[in-house]
């Protein structure tokens, strides 16, 4: 069985290496970020995390609606 998670981030320093952590103990598939633009480091804590089956990509916001057109994107690659 395949169990993935998805996460759709931005600026989220704060949080998202506590997240990762966390979710990286559930014995998973694979993890699937979706960065839009971070402008905080975000991508940098998700890099130390990165390995053969994580997915980490960065897009750009289009027209300030990044959460809107980007959910299809991430079923999309999952």
């Amino acid at each position: 069985m395949r169990i993935v998670v998805q996460m759709l981030v931005r600026n989220e320093v704060d949080v998202i290496e506590e997240t990762l952590r966390e979710i990286t103990k559930w014995g998973l598939t694979e993890i699937v970020v979706l960065d839009g633009e971070s402008t905080d480091g975000t991508l940098e804590k998700v890099a130390g995390f990165i390995d053969a089956d994580m997915d980490v990509r960065s897009s750009p916001d289009r027209g300030g609606r990044f959460a809107d057109h980007r959910r299809n994107e991430l079923l999309e690659m999952t």
